[in-house]
């Protein structure tokens, strides 16, 4: 019994510590990149993350495009400029038949806008959805549907 609670202790004690090791490396972690951040050396600043309202659009209705055609999101990958898409639907393979962007609103360095899209899911019919996509330009052109 007494060989028993001494196994339990010194397992508790090393799990303790290693707790302890490992929320201090986190905190560590936070702190050092909070300070390099600050220092200048985290990446662009809000300049250099302008939104291209105009690319913006383009880069939603290429992606859209090439969805009605066929294509796969990471066939976006390779154009010029690539653009990182993110469509749920899309990866799961729903065909697109048609889309209508029905509005747009530029919210910092994002294109905020509303389509309206007519999918076939695999083995079922064409249904009507709404979707909402975020579009940026900077630093990279990405496409990423958020109405989940």
């Amino acid at each position: 019994m007494r060989t028993e609670n001494t196994i339990i202790e010194s397992t508790y004690m090393k799990t303790s510590r290693q707790m302890n090791f490992s929320g201090a490396a986190w905190m560590l972690t936070i702190a050092v990149g909070a300070m390099l951040t600050a220092s200048g050396c985290g990446g662009s600043d809000a300049r250099s993350l302008a939104l291209d309202p105009a690319a913006a659009k383009q880069s939603l209705e290429k992606a859209l495009t090439a969805w009605k055609s066929g294509q796969t999101p990471d066939s976006l990958k390779t154009s010029d400029p690539a653009i990182v898409v993110g469509d749920w639907t899309w990866s799961q393979g729903y065909k697109l038949t048609s889309y209508k962007v029905l509005n747009e609103k530029s919210q910092g360095p994002n294109l905020c806008c509303t389509v309206e899209l007519v999918v076939v899911a695999p083995k079922a019919r064409a249904t009507k959805q709404t979707a909402s996509y975020t579009i940026t330009t900077s630093p990279q052109v990405t496409v990423i549907r958020d109405d989940v």
